[in-house]
């Protein structure tokens, strides 16, 4: 893979590798890389920015309004290659223990929470591992504080799993525990909103809206990968539903049903008995 794109005025260079992006005179690796996005903002010179976490740091790139559709196809490419770097879990090998362990380290490596400690964390993955349908796959997970509404009001650390089917909110207590579940088609929105000491990710949905209190500085991060998956099988859906349209049937006026069934009863077809029948069947009678 090779894309090389010139940057706004002002703004360098960059271009995307089989194994990094080039930004300027600056390499940042894939395996360094969380997630990419593209946000659409045009201005003068620009159609709209590039953003990649690398190292828990955003990295913003400015890109020019000519090389919108190139872009597209450069970005969609890099996704491809950082998916291999998702969450993996052997489910038919490792345990539970294992599988929660690794969704907790998935948090701690990238960023996206710590909860009261490790050995809590890692309660509250168990209990999302426990609770995953046959072949469901989790495709992003984060720690966070449900239901906030400030410091002092929310319903403490939950483990947040984002899969293929529905969001998981899990969290295992003292005595006790609370797994909630959030299916993609109940979804309306997804919105961020960044307050002095938190970012609050905002799930509405049909029912209720689902507030999660999560560190600041990953906020955005946090919130891009959860909107990334959203939108994405908003799409897929959007393409199976246009591929295959439901039909409507047609109800035939039921006078117009007696008209052919006297045609059918005149022609010797069907028998007065027969007729009579079909007539109380039409009617409602």
């Amino acid at each position: 893979m090779y894309y090389e794109f010139k940057g706004p005025a002002l703004k360098p260079d960059f271009s995307f590798m089989d194994n990094r992006i080039n930004v300027g005179k600056k390499e940042y690796f894939y395996d360094d890389i969380t997630n990419i996005t593209i946000s659409y903002k045009p201005t003068k010179t620009t159609n709209g920015v590039i953003t990649f976490v690398h190292k828990r740091k955003n990295i913003v790139i400015a890109f020019r309004k000519d090389d919108e559709q190139e872009i597209y196809k450069a970005i969609k490419e890099v996704s491809t290659l950082l998916s291999k770097n998702d969450i993996s879990y052997d489910e038919n090998h490792d345990d539970e223990n294992a599988m929660a362990t690794k969704l907790y380290d998935y948090c701690i490596d990238h960023g996206t929470g710590k909860g009261l400690n490790r050995k809590w964390g890692i309660k509250h993955f168990t209990l999302i591992i426990n609770n995953l349908m046959p072949n469901e796959k989790v495709a992003f997970v984060f720690i966070g504080l449900n239901n906030y509404k400030s410091a002092t009001k929310h319903e403490g650390n939950f483990a947040c799993a984002i899969t293929d089917k529905r969001i998981l909110l899990a969290q295992q207590k003292v005595i006790g525990e609370t797994v909630k579940s959030i299916n993609w088609n109940n979804v309306n929105d997804i919105t961020l909103q960044k307050g002095a000491l938190l970012g609050i990710v905002e799930i509405d949905t049909f029912k209720e809206r689902f507030n999660i209190g999560v560190d600041r500085t990953q906020a955005q991060n946090i919130y891009n990968e959860t909107y990334r998956i959203y939108d994405l099988l908003k799409r897929k859906e959007e393409k199976k539903q246009y591929a295959h349209p439901k039909t409507e049937q047609v109800k035939e006026d039921p006078y117009e049903q007696l008209k052919k069934l006297k045609e059918l009863l005149d022609m010797g077809i069907l028998t007065q008995d027969e007729f009579d029948a079909k007539k109380k069947q039409i009617l409602n009678i």
